[in-house]
């Protein structure tokens, strides 16, 4: 005999149960111990909208740019007239969260390369957190790309070049003020020959591993490599030239480019 006993809503404790059947015979007698009920993590934010303005503009903004996607072109269609690229990156989600996150995603954000010049086709990009990846540092050419890559070149706070080959420090840098004028941070790709065919990610080289590329001086660090890079840019002579400051310069990340792998692969 089976007997399903069903106890809801009684406080913590110890309880002694017994069973007794129609003739008033005991059946079974049982001490069950009820423990603490484990509270689960609170999956919404029912108060999030009584925020101050400022503190929810805050959280919108840092989950948006909570992830730093890479851009690299890969050839213009002329035909259809639509750039593509090797991996074309989807919104964030948090986009579709509420107006809110909608409204302060356009902060920072356009969208890029649509079919024939529209958002059809288009692809989401966060100038602040988004990364573009020009290779070899071939300047836009409206006649033969999408229009408004420049647009996106000129706002891209994030640039990743492939590490130059004849180190001309100072044309470098002449190239970044002309072409990516927002540029914060420059991110120097090393080891990429050829245009990546899927989702890629960037790791940054550590300043004390050695330094390993043509016409470097084998007993060089990176992090001396990058010193030699801003020493070159902080002569005054190039800084009035160029119109800026040195504060004005991009941070310098010497990177690899690794194909990112699917959840479960």
């Amino acid at each position: 005999m089976s007997i399903s006993l069903h106890l809801a809503n009684l406080p913590v404790g110890s309880y002694e149960v017994t069973v007794t059947n129609a003739e008033g015979t005991r059946i079974s007698h049982n001490k069950i111990d009820l423990p603490a009920q484990i509270a689960g993590a609170a999956t919404t934010f029912p108060h999030f909208e009584k925020l101050p303005a400022e503190l929810r503009s805050k959280i919108w903004e840092h989950s948006i740019q909570n992830e730093s996607r890479v851009f690299c072109p890969a050839g213009y269609d002329e035909d259809r007239e639509v750039q593509h690229f090797s991996f074309a990156h989807k919104p964030p989600a948090i986009r579709q969260v509420c107006r809110e996150a909608r409204q302060m995603s356009k902060k920072h954000s356009m969208f890029i390369f649509g079919i024939s010049g529209s958002t059809r086709g288009a692809l989401w990009f966060n100038t602040v957190g988004d990364i573009i990846y020009n290779q070899d540092n071939e300047e836009a050419d409206t006649s033969g790309i999408e229009p408004n890559y420049k647009d996106i070149m000129s706002a891209a706070r994030n640039v990743a070049l492939d590490f130059p080959q004849n180190y001309n420090w100072e044309n470098l840098l002449e190239s970044l003020v002309t072409d990516y004028r927002r540029c914060e941070t420059l991110f120097l790709v090393l080891g990429c020959d050829e245009i990546p065919t899927g989702d890629i990610a960037f790791f940054s080289i550590p300043d004390d591993e050695q330094a390993w590329s043509v016409n470097i001086d084998d007993e060089e660090t990176w992090g001396q490599v990058k010193e030699n890079i801003n020493k070159a840019w902080r002569k005054k002579k190039l800084l009035r030239k160029l119109h800026i400051t040195e504060a004005q310069l991009p941070s310098i990340k010497v990177v690899e480019a690794l194909p990112v792998r699917k959840k479960g692969h």
